[in-house]
């Protein structure tokens, strides 16, 4: 079976603590379950990384912040899901 899906994505940055490389290590610890992006929360020192999304993987929708001591750095709203999939004899 091959499966192809899409996801798209858009995000802003909304404060200058903003640090991309902390959104990089994010992303880079995503959850078996939840391979969209990164985990539900991921901390390290002052920042704090938190993604809520609903559906599965067929059909979904989610946002994840980026705080730096509990003020809202970054935004970003995603959604997607299965295209198609194809079973080949």
């Amino acid at each position: 079976m091959i499966l192809f899906w899409s996801m798209n994505y858009y995000g802003q940055v909304i404060d200058n603590n903003f640090k991309n490389s902390f959104l990089k290590e994010a992303l880079m610890h995503p959850s078996f379950d939840l391979p969209y992006r990164g985990r539900e929360i991921y901390v390290k020192e002052d920042y704090t990384y938190k993604m809520d999304v609903s559906g599965d993987f067929s059909c979904f929708k989610g946002s994840e912040k980026i705080y730096f001591k509990n003020i809202l750095t970054y935004a970003l709203s995603f959604h997607g899901g299965k295209i198609i999939d194809k079973h080949f004899d």
